[in-house]
């Protein structure tokens, strides 16, 4: 046997050895799963998801409620109108708001409020809620896919909305197991 079948044969045991272990380690893998490290940003009282002012999007967390002022100040605007020291948002629905700042045609500066967009909540960790959430966002759930986050869409749109996260269980393909794996991602 010649120089070259020797180191054939090295290689060869050498690959074995390597598939060997690797058979190993996928079968400790299978049976002993990774558990989930990622943590969500802690709860902050109010978060607000300004718009509009000062050229690109801000995520303003606060401790307390916010003046408007307060969040103008925060978002670096250069616009000196002011909406008074008391103005606030109107946070007694959800903690998460959304401000979009505008002009109207006069001149003055005005406001919309609404719910933090899904995006924002899903980054911040936070259920996303499921009577808004759409089939490309709900699809991003575990063991959810496109064609179950459609059905999810396509159930809350025949019933006019979720009243219960329980109702997902009526929906083909979310049985019981599925339903505990996505439960604490959402929230109505």
């Amino acid at each position: 046997m010649g120089p070259y079948a020797l180191r054939q044969r090295g290689v060869l045991l050498l690959f074995l050895i390597l598939l060997f272990f690797m058979g190993v380690r996928l079968e400790f893998l299978r049976h002993h799963p990774a558990k989930a490290v990622a943590k969500s940003i802690p709860p902050s009282p109010f978060i607000v998801e300004a718009r509009g002012i000062a050229g690109r999007p801000a995520l303003l967390n606060y401790t307390h409620a916010p003046t408007f002022d307060q969040i103008l100040q925060d978002t670096e605007s250069s616009t000196a109108v002011s909406f008074g020291p008391a103005a606030r948002p109107d946070f007694t629905r959800s903690r998460e708001i959304s401000l979009t700042f505008f002009f109207d045609s006069e001149g003055r500066l005005r406001y919309r409020e609404g719910p933090c967009s899904v995006k924002t909540l899903w980054i911040l960790g936070r259920p996303l809620p499921l009577n808004r959430a759409t089939a490309e966002e709900l699809a991003l759930l575990p063991g959810i896919g496109p064609v179950l986050a459609a059905r999810i869409t396509a159930f809350r749109t025949d019933r006019g909305g979720f009243t219960s996260l329980h109702q997902l269980m009526e929906i083909k393909g979310i049985k019981e197991k599925t339903f505990k794996k996505i439960k604490a991602y959402l929230t109505l």
